[in-house]
């Protein structure tokens, strides 16, 4: 490259951008061949900038398959808890939207929490019981997930996605993932959203080809 100004912009550009790692995914062999058309996408965080943006992202690139994808920021409440009475009230709130599917993203910290499946092992979600279904899982993350002390500076992230089915609320497809130097939001979401929904396809969770943009 002649111009060393651009080979040197072109450096920090990448040196800046984060890099996304599926590093295992699982899905329920006694669901299989399901086709979930009513998704909701819920980024399990009390930082509402960053729920807003992974799910906007995530709903967005599901919609090119044809899937009809709420976010959680625009129907369910702001403020719950892992109690009964919010269970109630959750799940009220998905039936009356019409979801057959519920995508819940989380943050996992590998230095406290032994979830975390590094690179070439075996990733299998149920080794944990509370795993199997919906409000289990949610109601074991929240406490973390909402704590604002939980989400600290790194520069590494670990998530975890999870695929549940809204009328049994069985876990239906499960994958984690490394994400390293996240320095933007908004790029770090994009590169997120595209790895888990690229992972859905290659799994089979998504059916067909993505929906081609109509050029302006």
């Amino acid at each position: 490259m002649k111009n060393p100004a651009v080979y040197l912009f072109l450096l920090l550009l990448y040196a800046c951008s984060s890099t996304t790692t599926i590093t295992g995914s699982w899905k329920n062999p006694s669901l299989q061949g399901k086709n979930y058309e009513s998704i909701v996408v819920v980024a399990l965080t009390s930082h509402a900038v960053a729920k807003s943006t992974v799910e906007n992202d995530i709903a967005a690139l599901l919609r090119e398959y044809q899937v009809s994808v709420k976010r959680g920021i625009d129907i369910l409440p702001p403020k719950l808890s892992n109690s009964d009475s919010d269970y109630v009230q959750v799940m009220n709130k998905l039936r009356d939207n019409g979801v057959d599917g519920i995508l819940t993203i989380s943050l996992l910290k590998e230095e406290t929490e032994s979830q975390y499946v590094p690179g070439g092992y075996s990733y299998d979600p149920f080794r944990f019981d509370y795993y199997r279904n919906f409000w289990g899982y949610y109601s074991y993350w929240y406490p973390y997930s909402y704590n604002p002390g939980y989400y600290e500076e790194s520069k590494v992230y670990y998530l975890e996605t999870n695929l549940y089915d809204a009328k049994t609320e069985e876990l239906v497809w499960s994958a984690q993932s490394r994400t390293y130097d996240v320095l933007n939001l908004p790029s770090f979401s994009k590169e997120f959203s595209k790895s888990i929904v690229k992972e859905m396809r290659k799994d089979g969770i998504l059916k067909g080809e993505p929906q081609k943009k109509k050029k302006a």
